[in-house]
């Protein structure tokens, strides 16, 4: 069977859901989801006000003995939100696994769309969906193409309540000149900057002993 309603919503395939077991076999799209009207749900299961954004899903699930087997890929565009209070947004942020801001900024593209894929498994009583797990497989396929292995390890590892930091650029004692290096490694935060322009990066600058013992010969 197939529904639609209002060209938003389509629904495919099957459903027991009267039966001993309850089983199903759905594939559903949603599409054109304005967001702001279900601002008030969002304050009080997330703490967030929703002021734009639109939701468009694709979502296929089953079961099998009363396993749920399913994924949904989410586009959000032209989100924009704001935290009800310190306390939701730290809150939030826990189950994300980085401030949420920053999650956003590493999220959203340069069209201002968030493209996730969402894995559901467990079972029908007690569904199990790893948000924090889809996000951080999307931040690291966002950086994958930029950053070498061992660069991303260390910034996803570093992810946490001040966001994600990036290594040290370097710079040879008493130069203020980038070196082959750190000239491809600043080029590849300009080009992340470029592709996530909601991201927004603090720079500071760190001298070392090796700098004072250079500019002290000179």
């Amino acid at each position: 069977r197939q529904m639609c309603i209002r060209d938003s919503i389509n629904v495919a395939g099957w459903a027991s859901p009267f039966s001993d077991q309850p089983q199903f076999n759905l594939k559903a799209g949603l599409t054109g989801l304005e967001l702001p009207r279900f601002s008030s749900y969002a304050a009080r299961l997330l703490g967030l006000n929703l002021e734009t954004g639109q939701l468009n899903v694709d979502a296929v699930a089953k079961t099998k003995e009363a396993a749920l087997d399913g994924s949904a890929k989410i586009n959000l565009k032209s989100l924009k939100f704001t935290s009800l209070s310190a306390a939701a947004e730290k809150k939030l942020s826990g189950q994300v696994g980085m401030p949420v801001q920053t999650a956003v900024g590493l999220l959203q593209d340069s069209n201002k769309a968030i493209n996730l894929t969402i894995p559901v498994g467990g079972t029908i009583a007690n569904p199990d969906i790893d948000l924090s797990d889809a996000i951080g497989q999307a931040i690291g396929g966002a950086l994958k193409s930029l950053f070498p292995p061992t660069a991303l390890a260390s910034m996803l590892s570093s992810a946490g309540g001040s966001g994600i930091n990036f290594k040290p650029i370097p710079y040879d004692s008493g130069s203020s000149k980038l070196g082959p290096a750190a000239t491809r490694y600043a080029d590849n935060l300009v080009s992340l900057l470029t592709q996530r322009p909601k991201l927004a990066v603090r720079v500071c600058g760190r001298a070392t002993e090796k700098d004072l013992t250079d500019f002290a010969v000179q």
